[in-house]
């Protein structure tokens, strides 16, 4: 979050488009509250919000977010808010 306050590119790895289920940090909480509580012994449970998007697309909410949101901000492009790093080894493509 400092780097896009500060309006540093932030990295992305890869073409950017792996794609992630993303959760709200409390409806995580709840989850895992719920599967502590009465979830089985030996159970297996996953825990996603079916809300996928691609990293990328992530990155750019973000910045479009911050620059409508932070007075007084320099404004970057799409182009510069991230920068493109190599893939990380054996990175999947999905989670």
């Amino acid at each position: 979050m400092q780097s896009i306050l500060a309006r540093k590119p932030v990295p992305v790895y890869g073409d950017g488009l792996n794609v992630r289920d993303w959760l709200y940090v409390r409806d995580h909480d709840e989850a895992l509250w719920l599967v502590l509580t009465r979830g089985k012994l030996g159970e297996t449970y996953n825990i996603g919000g079916h809300n996928e998007w691609a990293n990328l697309h992530i990155v750019q909410l973000i910045c479009d977010t911050i620059d409508e949101f932070v007075p007084n901000s320099r404004q970057l492009a799409q182009a510069d808010c991230f920068r493109q790093r190599p893939s990380r080894p054996r990175s999947p493509l999905r989670d």
